[in-house]
């Protein structure tokens, strides 16, 4: 089967499994999952999208107003051959013309609509094992953040701000036709300060940490650098290495068939073990990711088990370091595709033998 009737075909089950005539997926996220990357987004900053597909045992269509419809219909979901309804964009919202369309039936959506269920809880396990397509996809994603990362690391001076850095990474990535959903950049003391740095007009002394979340195809990559100008303080180089070893404990455990709970436990001890038992409270320590930053975060109760090539982004950190890739669940090591090629890198031992971490790039 293609991606869409793989897609289909689960969505479909889930109906008849929860005894529903139909499946509204609005947000950013899930239609883009069911229409293998199709973009109903017009404001970057909202969930939802301006259009929505629907799904019923015996079709699928999208609904959309008379503004949307002709890019829909041209670039979005033509080689999916879908029918595109569109409404006057003076009347019902979104969620109105929906409700006229499908009447009494019983759907449940994502879009928060009144008086029907929520799909989003049952989508994790929908969305968890990837396609081919989509594998493909994400490592086309993975080359493309991981390029931009490394440019824009090598390219950082003295003196720029923390905005002109954000604005060379977003500018790195929307060349490629890739959204930066998330920029932050740290310099100097606010990468101790702040664990989520929004860029600010600070200007770089001795010390940058650049973190992206990037989307394309309505998948996410998320991944972390630290560059460092002049002699690395030994403190910064101990913690550093600490991190990276915490983090291949993560890793070592993103295993298919392990639980997302035991990868945490791991990660916990591994903090312990390097003299940090108490960073991990500082920061959420990341988890699952794909059509979300983070489908959840992970804690050590979860128990979700781990499918093949699930992508998951880890991001252990200890005050004034961090190491963050995004990953591919496989056996005896996870595929990262967030690959800095010039960067360098740490070598960290592990139970499936050495492997490396990104180090920081010292100028």
């Amino acid at each position: 089967m293609t991606d869409f009737e793989q897609k289909l075909a689960r969505v479909r089950a889930l109906l008849q499994e929860q005894g529903l005539d139909g499946a509204v997926f609005g947000t950013v996220a899930n239609f883009a999952w069911l229409t293998g990357g199709a973009d109903n987004h017009v404001g970057i900053t909202s969930d939802n999208g301006n259009a929505a597909a629907v799904v019923t045992p015996s079709e699928v269509f999208v609904v959309t107003d008379n503004i949307e419809a002709p890019r829909l219909r041209d670039e979005e979901t033509v080689s999916l051959g879908l029918e595109v309804v569109e409404f006057p964009w003076w009347e019902p919202d979104l969620t109105g013309a929906v409700t006229q369309r499908l009447q009494s039936q019983r759907w449940a959506s994502d879009m928060h609509t009144p008086g029907q269920p929520d799909v989003e809880p049952l989508m994790y396990r929908l969305r968890a094992e990837l396609t081919v397509q989509e594998v493909q996809s994400y490592r086309e994603l993975g080359r493309i953040t991981g390029l931009a990362l490394q440019r824009v690391g090598e390219s950082v001076e003295v003196g720029q701000s923390e905005h002109e850095i954000a604005g060379k990474l977003a500018g790195a990535l929307y060349s490629k036709g890739v959204i930066a959903s998330v920029i932050l950049v740290a310099a100097d003391e606010r990468i101790s300060l702040y664990r989520h740095p929004v860029p600010t007009a600070k200007r770089i002394e001795k010390a940058c940490m650049l973190v992206v979340g990037a989307r394309w195809k309505g998948l996410i990559c998320s991944c972390t650098r630290i560059v460092h100008f002049g002699k690395l303080p030994e403190e910064l180089a101990r913690k550093h290495q600490a991190v990276c070893e915490v983090d291949a404990a993560f890793l070592s455990h993103t295993l298919p068939g392990e639980t997302i709970g035991d990868a945490v436990k791991a990660g916990f001890e591994a903090y312990a073990a390097r003299g940090y038992p108490e960073e991990w409270k500082l920061h959420h320590q990341g988890g699952p990711t794909g059509y979300k930053g983070r489908e959840f975060r992970a804690t050590q109760s979860s128990p979700q088990r781990i499918a093949p090539l699930q992508p998951f982004a880890w991001n252990p950190s200890i005050t004034g370091a961090k190491s963050e890739d995004t990953v591919l669940a496989s056996e005896p090591w996870p595929d990262v595709l967030t690959v800095t090629p010039e960067w360098p890198i740490v070598d960290v031992q592990t139970p499936s033998g050495w492997r490396q971490r990104a180090d920081i790039l010292v100028k």
